[in-house]
């Protein structure tokens, strides 16, 4: 993994083998990056993504096995880490999205992060998520 400050924001450069949401939880803690967002391009393979059903509130995972890439990541790192959606993309130019649980860079992966301040989240009863707290 690389990174690089920029005036208002981080460049973050993930190396072939490196897993995406751990690298990235574990570079924003040593970067103190208590908040903010980010947004990456890639190729990954083996992602596990995420369904949550509101019903019966779990998620429903999913592990898509092989070369994709990565379309999109949208997230964004509050005190739990990075919470962070993705679209892959296959070789038949099929896409699938949900919640990152994790994805393992099978090329590379390149995130522009943001930060902003401390963002604290509280769980909601009705959803059985954390939501971010604004105070």
């Amino acid at each position: 993994m690389q990174a690089r400050r920029e005036k208002n924001a981080w460049i973050v450069v993930l190396s072939r083998g490196e897993k995406v949401k751990e690298t990235l939880d574990a570079w924003a803690k040593k970067a103190d990056v208590q908040g903010g967002f980010v947004t990456a391009i890639g190729a990954v393979k083996d992602a596990t993504l995420a369904y949550y059903d509101l019903k019966k509130k779990e998620y429903f995972t999913r592990t898509f096995q092989g070369d994709y890439e990565l379309v999109s990541l949208s997230g964004n790192f509050s005190e739990t880490g990075l919470h962070a959606h993705a679209v892959i993309g296959s070789p038949e130019f099929e896409t699938f999205g949900g919640h990152l649980v994790e994805a393992t860079v099978s090329i590379t992966c390149e995130a522009f992060i943001v930060p902003t301040e401390f963002i604290r989240r509280k769980p909601d009863a009705e959803s059985g998520l954390k939501h971010m707290l604004l105070d």
